[in-house]
């Protein structure tokens, strides 16, 4: 029987108590799922793996769901920020910030750890449905959202023609998705050099704007 760790601060941490000790449990889980699946992790194996004892988890996370949501929403909080720069960095250049919301979606998504996150929802979202649901709303509903609004905000200024910037920009996510994440999410070959994300990222900008760009932009290159 393998012992645990031995950690001095189990008896004195209370929960969430540090940051630098979450994130550990954390990563440490990250490594755990991505191997196991959910259903097959478990918190010794987690504890094992955080280098901490089962104490210390439990101090910080009561049940291995909880830990598997916390995960999902600090990874989606870390990737997302880097969306919401992407559009914001220019204002007047809508074409410029929607290449790079592409590119860094494309980048965030096409991770290990994304790419296993995603895996393990789909495998068990329909035993555990509050993964999916947490999944959803902490990842693809945020990231729609924020460029939801985005749109409305520039089809306001007169950059495009938009009904319904909600599905525009579902439409839009929909397009960065290809090639590159689709083979990826079936672990297939695919080539995924800075050169092929700026491919498919120019692509999904040149595809929207032939939709939804003022006649003025839609030949722009």
């Amino acid at each position: 029987m393998t012992a645990e760790p031995h950690d001095p601060d189990a008896s004195t941490e209370r929960a969430g108590s540090s940051p630098v000790k979450r994130q550990q449990i954390i990563d440490g889980a990250n490594r755990v799922f991505a191997r196991h699946g959910f259903e097959g992790a478990s918190m010794s194996q987690i504890a094992r793996e955080a280098g901490v004892s089962k104490g210390t988890l439990y101090n910080y996370f009561e049940s291995k769901a909880v830990l598997f949501i916390a995960t999902i929403e600090l990874v989606s909080c870390s990737r997302l920020s880097a969306l919401y720069d992407a559009i914001v960095a220019n204002t007047h250049d809508p074409r410029g910030a929607l290449t790079r919301f592409a590119r860094s979606y494309v980048g965030v998504t096409m991770t290990d750890v994304t790419m296993a996150l995603h895996r393990i929802v789909v495998a068990e979202g329909a035993m555990f449905p509050q993964l999916a649901e947490t999944f959803w709303t902490n990842g693809p509903e945020k990231a729609i959202s924020h460029l939801a609004t985005w749109l409305e905000l520039k089809t306001e200024q007169g950059f495009f023609t938009i009904d319904d910037p909600k599905l525009a920009a579902e439409q839009f996510i929909a397009l960065c998705q290809t090639r590159i994440i689709t083979r990826r999410r079936f672990n297939l070959p695919v080539d995924e050099t800075p050169a092929d994300i700026d491919r498919i990222a120019n692509a999904a900008v040149s595809v929207f704007f032939k939709s939804y760009g003022r006649e003025s932009d839609v030949g722009h290159q």
